[in-house]
Formats: C-alpha cells, structure tokens, sequence
C-alpha cells in the first residue's frame, strides 16, 4: 500500500494483508447482502466485490449456520473478511477461530464485559483485529443530552476498557444516519482517538440519498485527515457503494486508480443520444482499476475544451458524425456508429499498457 497525504496520524492496524492507518491509504469497504451460510454465493459475491475495488469485506453473522460456514469462506477467499456480530460472543469467538480478519462488535451489546474480555483475549492470541462500531440506531440516547457526545462517549469507554485489558489492534467508528451528527462525533472522537477511524453515514437510504449524506459527512472529515476506512452505505446494489467511494477519493485527490468520465449534462443542443454511449462505458470500465480520463461531450459548445484535458474524449459534430481526441488533442472524426466500439478499443488498449507497466514493475 502507498502512503497517503493529509492524515492524521494514528496506530497502524493489520487488518489481513493491509494496514490501515498511520498514513496509509484509505481502505474501500463493503458487506455482503447474501445468507453467509451459504458459501457458494457468499464468496461468488465476495469475489465480485474485490473485481471491483471493495479491499475489505464485512459479512454478517446472525445464527449458528453463518458462525459455522466462515471458516470455509476465509478459505476459499484473498479477500480479508471482517464478521460482523451482535448479541452473541460466542459467535465472535468463532469468527476469530476461524481465521478472519476482523471482527466488528458494538460491545454494549455482545453480552457482559466478561464476555467481551473472552474475546479480546481471543482476539489478542489469534492477531485478529477488532473494530468498535458505535452506531446511532442501536444506542440508547437520552433526548436530554447531545447525542454527539453521547456517541463519542460510548467509544472512548470502550477504548478504555479494551487498552486496560492490553488490547491494541484496534479500528473505532461511530456512525449516524444524520450526516452533521457523523460529523461532529468523528471530529470529537479524533481529538483524542490514536487508532484508526472507518467512516460512514448508515441508514443513508437509497443511492441518491446516500450519495448526498455520505458527502456531507465524510468530505470534510477526509478533508481534516480523519478516516482511515470507509463505507458508503446505500440502500442497493454493493457494487455502486464501491463506485460511490471510489469516485469520491479519486475526486478528492487520495491515489486511488479510478475512471472518470466527463459527460455533459443533455440539452437540446445534443444532436446524438450521448446518454447511452456515457451508460455503455461507465459499466465497461467499473471492473477495470484503469486511472483514465474519458470525454463524452454532446456538442461544440464546451465539448472541445473538456476534451483537452482527457486521455480520450469524443465531442459530437452533428446527427452523423462525432470528433475523437486524444491525449487532449483533435485526431479524426469518425461516424457516431463507431464510437461505442472505438472508445472500448482505445480503453483496452490503455489498459493492457497499464497492466505490462504494473506486471513489470513488480518483476
């Protein structure tokens, strides 16, 4: 993993292969939506996770079948698994058994601090990391008081209470469906948090929502330092929670190798139906891990300029025929019929370069 600017710094966790905090890299994280016992399933999903860009995987486990079929799940898996458990400590000791990576607990409601303290001596023999997740919906807030401090309370007691049992593989998130209450916890908890923060907004809802509470609460977080790891949770398809993260970080500056596609916003300037060309490639690319910057611009108002700063970029001529840049610069025009497949052959082909230089980078 490379180094990452702007972070405060913190205890650098193992988390499987990775490390995450100090000034590493922000991790991408998501979690399954299938039965964890099924294993098949499972780590299919898992898999197409990874393809496209979640680095750490969190499955739940809710009955004795899902506690039973981790340790299959971490075998047939590269990917490190995080087990999410509430109500039942056994189970986390089993996840631990089994090999996973993490566990994420909110200890208020896993059993007696007996049983927490069994897990962290687990956890402690086996290396496996540890993440306090204080989540808003699962607390009991009193009205009366400030919610954020009650939050970042509840965090800090549990920090204490996992250092005096000499436990220090630690990761610590508070989480809120509000956007500001995320916010202002996070910023409290770093004040005085040495380990690593994942972040989140939860219950954000639907992709729309999500997009818009996520940014409200993790941008500026990002942008102070704080954040280790982080989820953008929505109510839908994990592969665009992915998507969303990426988009995020790459937009914000953070080295994550991600696609963006400069696509103008329709009007009745547009003489050609650029909404399915800017469809086609966005799911061409999603897989790809490709740091590429692709123009689709409808027409000759704004098109030529947004293209000057692309790696490729096409800009509509008129109903038939379409201007194709490259490297910022006017190569040819070719018939709107061939833009689709011209644009996926210039994508391979940077892609295959991308690739040799990767593979002989690390002969």
């Amino acid at each position: 993993m490379s180094k990452c600017r702007n972070r405060t710094s913190t205890k650098a966790v193992k988390v499987g292969n990775l490390t995450i905090g100090e000034y590493n890299e922000i991790v991408i994280q998501t979690m399954t939506t299938t039965k964890t016992s099924d294993v098949e399933k499972t780590v299919e999903q898992i898999k197409q996770l990874n393809n496209y860009g979640a680095q750490l995987v969190r499955v739940a486990v809710l009955d004795e079948a899902d506690a039973s079929a981790l340790a299959e799940i971490v075998k047939k898996t590269k990917t490190p698994i995080i087990a999410d458990i509430h109500f039942n400590y056994q189970f986390a000791l089993r996840a631990i058994a089994a090999g996973v990576a993490k566990i994420r607990i909110n200890p208020g409601n896993i059993g007696s601090k007996e049983q927490v303290l069994q897990i962290l001596q687990a956890a402690n023999q086996k290396g496996t990391a540890i993440r306090i997740g204080i989540n808003g919906g699962s607390l009991k807030i009193d009205p009366k008081g400030s919610r954020v401090i009650q939050l970042v309370n509840c965090a800090y007691s549990w920090i204490k209470f996992f250092e005096k049992n000499g436990f220090y593989n630690l990761i610590v998130s508070i989480k809120d469906s509000d956007p500001s209450t995320t916010y202002f916890a996070n910023v409290e908890l770093a004040k005085h948090c040495k380990y690593p923060i994942h972040l989140g907004v939860t219950e954000s809802g639907p992709d729309h929502a999500g997009i818009v509470k996520s940014c409200i609460a993790l941008i500026p977080l990002l942008n102070m330092g704080i954040g280790n790891t982080i989820r953008i949770s929505v109510n839908g398809d994990r592969k665009n929670e992915i998507k969303i993260a990426k988009t995020l970080l790459n937009n914000m500056g953070f080295n994550i190798p991600y696609y963006n596609i400069v696509a103008c916003p329709l009007c009745g300037r547009n003489q050609y139906d650029t909404k399915r060309w800017v469809k086609e490639i966005d799911q061409y690319l999603e897989d790809k891990h490709l740091a590429i910057k692709v123009g689709i611009m409808g027409c000759i108002v704004n098109g030529p300029g947004e293209a000057q700063g692309c790696d490729i970029a096409i800009c509509v001529k008129d109903k038939t025929t379409s201007f194709l840049y490259l490297n910022g610069t006017l190569n040819k025009e070719i018939p709107n019929t061939e833009v689709s497949k011209t644009l996926k052959e210039l994508i391979d082909k940077k892609y295959n370069q991308a690739v040799k230089h990767y593979e002989k980078l690390n002969k």
